[in-house]
């Protein structure tokens, strides 16, 4: 009888550690702790000669493989996914960025991380710090620029 109780106790408990609330609750044991390395981008040598279908489904990362990712993986993998200016593109940037997310999971994955905020804010106060944002590469400027929308819509 005591086994079938502990047995039962298990099966519960566990069932009651999966879910909260609306949010689904999974394994915090993140097995990709490496941003992922896009085949192609813009500075590789045949990236003028794909068309976009082509380049953006080279750049595709599934959800599956976003949710194995450490938060920071994950957000250098957002930061530099090739369509990331893709947000300012639409008529908002509500409307960029769930168009963004659809095409892109791990942009999905990274606004539902609880630790997102801190690692967003941590790398745009790097920026700032290292003088002023104006006096880095382009590249560094442009990425700054992408992300600090991000922080403001994890901040609500």
């Amino acid at each position: 009888m005591i086994p079938l109780i502990i047995l039962l106790c298990i099966l519960i408990g566990g069932s009651f550690g999966c879910s909260f609330g609306n949010e689904t609750i999974i394994d915090n044991s993140y097995t990709i702790d490496t941003p992922y390395e896009y085949p192609v981008t813009p500075d590789s040598k045949g990236w003028a000669e794909l068309d976009t279908s082509a380049k953006r489904e080279m750049c595709y990362v599934s959800l599956d493989t976003a949710k194995k990712m450490t938060t920071n993986a994950l957000f250098i993998t957002v930061l530099n996914y090739p369509y990331l200016a893709d947000l300012y593109a639409f008529d908002s940037l509500s409307l960029g960025l769930e168009t963004v997310e659809d095409r892109f999971p791990p942009l999905a994955e990274l606004l539902e991380r609880k630790d997102a905020y801190s690692i967003i804010s941590s790398y745009i106060q790097e920026c700032e710090s290292n003088g002023s944002i104006d006096d880095v590469d382009y590249l560094s400027k442009t990425k700054y620029s992408l992300v600090k929308p991000l922080l403001s819509i994890l901040g609500n």
